[in-house]
């Protein structure tokens, strides 16, 4: 936890990035298969919001299942395998994903809620997708959230320790 800074909201705001370590993320059994976790989320000029998570994997002998998903009230379209727009209200969301390249999206169902013990949410559903990662390596999962349906150019992804 060293690395762990945390920036007052009006700095976030000035910078329009904020980084994080995931340690709750660790809770569990995720402590058994991932070395690090972190999460970037930025609001580059005029393109939406980027959610950034780099991932580093124990030394296993097998891959490591990493899901990156959302959950959404709004309709979801798959829209190409890396590009889904979401509509709720009249309103669009675009979402893109810019790495891994390759990564194919899913929609997942919430209904029945997977566990006993995990509360409904009627008239939800999450937009995703899966990647298997191997064992002893860094990997970053980025994701673009951009308002409309417009497909501009993405912005240029840089590791965490550069934002």
């Amino acid at each position: 936890m060293d690395d762990l800074r945390l920036l007052p909201v009006s700095s976030w705001v000035r910078h329009q990035r904020a980084r994080v370590l995931l340690w709750l993320a660790f809770l569990g059994a995720l402590r058994a298969y991932l070395a690090r976790a972190r999460r970037g989320a930025a609001l580059p000029d005029g393109v939406g919001v980027v959610v950034q998570d780099e991932i580093e994997t124990l030394d296993h002998n097998r891959d490591t299942q990493v899901r990156w998903a959302m959950m959404t009230a709004a309709e979801v379209e798959i829209t190409a395998p890396d590009a889904a727009t979401l509509c709720q209200d009249g309103q669009h969301l675009t979402l893109r994903v810019l790495e891994p390249t390759g990564a194919q999206l899913e929609v997942y169902a919430t209904e029945p809620p997977p566990d006993e013990h995990d509360q409904p949410n009627p008239g939800t559903r999450m937009v995703g997708f899966t990647v298997h990662l191997p064992p002893t390596s860094e990997h970053r999962l980025v994701v673009l959230l951009a308002p409309g349906t417009r497909e501009g150019p993405a912005p240029a992804v840089k590791p965490l320790e550069q934002w």
